[in-house]
């Protein structure tokens, strides 16, 4: 069988989605591929922000207590 120039472009990247790249593409373990199912019926972007551009978590992440609080429950 003769395949096109695109044809064979597009079977070596069905081939290296399916083979090479599905742990990644798709996710690793079950759990993960259910989850993406879950969020296939949204359109969503995800975008990724360094730490140090993400002043709330990276301030949060860095406050302490100074001293011990006896209201903070303890078990």
């Amino acid at each position: 069988m003769i395949y096109t120039n695109i044809e064979r472009e597009m079977a070596a990247i069905i081939y290296d989605v399916e083979i090479r790249f599905n742990q990644y593409v798709y996710g690793k373990t079950s759990r993960l591929q259910r989850m993406l199912l879950r969020l296939q019926r949204y359109s969503i972007a995800i975008r990724y922000v360094p730490g140090k551009e993400n002043y709330a978590a990276d301030t949060l992440s860095r406050a302490h207590l100074n001293d011990k609080n006896t209201d903070i429950p303890t078990n």
